[in-house]
């Protein structure tokens, strides 16, 4: 798993994407259309109000959150607060891709909906909780919010020290001391904002496209391979109390006390086979039985696509991480989801 605090890496362009999509009804076209992203309004909107063009961000810790952070800044400036927001860790950050999905959902007749990914490098229920409840904030939710996330996200047992880390920065006490990002500032949106940061490796809408592909001959040749239980992610592996539980009860009382009652879907992303060897299983399994439980209490959704691709490697990037064509799969699939409160755009 990418570490919060790595190097952001540059991805490769694509050159030929139609011999990777097999027995799929994710098209070449759409998957190359994915990165361009550009906002397309029959005629652009004009401020009713002036606003700054950019804000002097403090450091919040992580690399990813700092580049999320502006990426997400320059889309509300061109297309206002988006209707869906998925958030996560990096499993979500190239797990869904924002761009297919409002495709599909568009195709199917719900209008274009406008979504963006607002996934962070190792995110936990704690991060999640500080995102959507502090640094976003009450005023800047949009309908609908799709976590997707794994089991590692909400072990109470593991350091969590991608929160640490934002919890010591000069961002975070900028936030305790009442400041704000000006999230509101934007009454009506600008598409002529439009515009890209050069050598970033996301997308307009925040989405990572990892083009490898996980071999598992040719992988652990290079990266040792450690069995689930000896795997610190997972031991000791506590869910029932702790910090991480704690967010959990904390933002779905704040999305409960929202004016608009913002939905949540909870999605329990793939894994591949050679990764849930039989330790990593029961802990996944004892894992599906908490947010069993999670969906009782708050009464969110939840969507478990654990072994959706048990024999589909070439859907990962890693062991753990799917990469841009199995993105594009499972963002139809979701779209799919009829039973899922889209919003109206």
């Amino acid at each position: 798993m990418l570490s919060p605090t790595s190097a952001i890496a540059t991805q490769r362009p694509i050159q030929s994407l139609a011999q990777w999509i097999p027995d799929s009804d994710v098209t070449a076209d759409e998957v190359r259309r994915s990165p361009a992203q550009t906002p397309q309004q029959n005629s652009p909107q004009t401020f009713q109000q002036p606003a700054p063009s950019s804000v002097n961000w403090p450091d919040f810790g992580s690399p990813r959150l700092n580049q999320q952070l502006r990426h997400y800044w320059r889309y509300v400036q061109t297309l206002g607060t988006p209707d869906v927001l998925i958030v996560g860790s990096s499993r979500a950050l190239q797990g869904l891709d924002p761009h297919i999905l409002s495709h599909q959902l568009n195709r199917q007749g719900r209008g274009k909906l406008r979504v963006y990914n607002f996934g962070i490098n190792g995110a936990t229920a704690q991060v999640v909780n500080w995102l959507l409840g502090d640094l976003l904030g009450r005023d800047s939710l949009p309908p609908l919010i799709l976590w997707a996330k794994g089991s590692r996200a909400f072990n109470n047992a593991r350091p969590d020290r991608t929160f640490q880390s934002i919890a010591t920065s000069p961002g975070y006490q900028k936030l305790q001391q009442g400041w704000r990002p000006p999230w509101s500032s934007f009454q009506n949106p600008d598409p002529s904002r439009a515009s890209f940061f050069p050598g970033s490796d996301l997308t307009f809408n925040g989405f990572l496209r990892d083009q490898r592909q996980f071999n598992p001959a040719r992988y652990y040749q290079d990266v040792p391979k450690i069995a689930g239980q000896y795997d610190g992610s997972y031991v000791p592996f506590v869910l029932q109390s702790g910090p991480q539980q704690r967010a959990i009860a904390t933002l779905s009382q704040t999305l409960a006390n929202h004016p608009d009652a913002p939905s949540l879907v909870l999605i329990n992303l793939p894994l591949s086979r050679d990764f849930l060897d039989p330790a990593r299983r029961r802990y996944e399994q004892q894992f599906r039985q908490f947010i069993g439980s999670v969906q009782n209490q708050t009464q969110w959704m939840v969507r478990d696509y654990l072994d959706l691709w048990t024999t589909r490697d070439n859907y990962f990037a890693d062991p753990s991480h799917i990469n841009l064509w199995g993105a594009a799969d499972l963002s139809r699939r979701l779209a799919k989801d009829s039973n899922i409160p889209w919003p109206t755009p």
